[in-house]
């Protein structure tokens, strides 16, 4: 028979044994904790063309950045009644939205000064090229919370690869096709009788001086370099530039010259059979809008 010592000295050792017990368990392994404190890093949808509909769950939480990538460009600012740009100091929206017209993407975060519950699911209606997507904004654990999310059409991203690559082949060969053209024509301009003059020649009307600068021609094509100043303190639009002779080669670009920023530009012409080469040659330039001023300078020869 058990004496009345053995039974007490069993009774206090089994909560100690209990309390050794549970010192000795193995401490929770740090990685799993890790992860259950990472949102996921990144999830790919492939979207069903067929389907009109089109709603998309993005998992959110807070504190976690979530990106959204498109297959179209943006072509119409999103629609979401519970978010407000996510550019200075937060308000009281649950989300914050951050996305650029004609982009393929969009940036969501949860509003760190409004507390939400698992409940308060947010919608984002997104307007592509040639989609309408709606986004369903679930907050939740960082667990399951996504920081980039994908949408694609079914083969659409090999099929971009490709036509980006043969398109760059393209536009390579064009530019080579252009460069070599200009190159040719210019071997050929330089075979040709060619010669250049500087010039001063110049005139005042109003507030404005054009002044020749040098005048060039190569076989049967002549350019004329001006300057424009405007003493005045209205800024002066240049339009149309001609020379009374010869056929133009295109219209000078249109340039604001600003008081006291004189510019400078080239006008060629090529000329007719009938016409002489050594002139007399009349420049003028014309202004758009304003005063609609013209101002020429005239008896330019080589």
């Amino acid at each position: 028979m058990m004496s009345k010592s053995l039974a007490l000295m069993m009774l206090w050792a089994a909560p100690w044994s209990a309390l050794a017990a549970q010192k000795a368990a193995p401490a929770k392994d740090a990685a799993t904790e890790v992860r259950t404190q990472t949102p996921r890093a990144k999830r790919e949808i492939v979207l069903d063309e067929k389907d009109e509909s089109k709603v998309i769950a993005i998992y959110t939480a807070r504190n976690v950045l979530t990106t959204v990538e498109f297959p179209d460009e943006l072509v119409a600012q999103p629609r979401c009644g519970s978010c407000e740009a996510d550019e200075g100091a937060p308000g009281a929206a649950r989300y914050r939205l951050g996305y650029s017209i004609q982009g393929r993407y969009l940036t969501v975060r949860p509003n760190p000064e409004v507390r939400q519950g698992n409940e308060d699911i947010s919608n984002i209606l997104v307007r592509l090229e040639h989609a309408t997507l709606t986004l369903v904004l679930i907050p939740g654990e960082v667990a399951k919370a996504d920081t980039r999310v994908v949408l694609g059409y079914p083969n659409r991203v090999a099929e971009s690869e490709y036509l980006r690559v043969e398109r760059g082949k393209i536009e390579a060969e064009a530019n080579e096709r252009v460069e070599k053209m200009y190159r040719n024509r210019l071997h050929q301009v330089l075979l040709e009788p060619h010669a250049c003059r500087s010039s001063t020649t110049r005139n005042r009307y109003d507030d404005i001086v054009l002044e020749m600068r040098e005048m060039c021609y190569f076989g049967r094509d002549v350019f004329f370099t001006f300057q424009i100043e405007n003493r005045g303190s209205t800024p002066f639009e240049t339009g149309a530039v001609t020379v009374d002779k010869g056929v133009s080669d295109g219209q000078e670009e249109s340039r604001t010259v600003k008081s006291d920023r004189p510019e400078v530009g080239v006008v060629g012409v090529h000329l007719r059979d009938n016409e002489q080469l050594h002139g007399p040659y009349t420049l003028t330039v014309r202004e758009a809008g304003g005063k609609e001023r013209t101002i020429s300078v005239n008896r330019l020869e080589f």
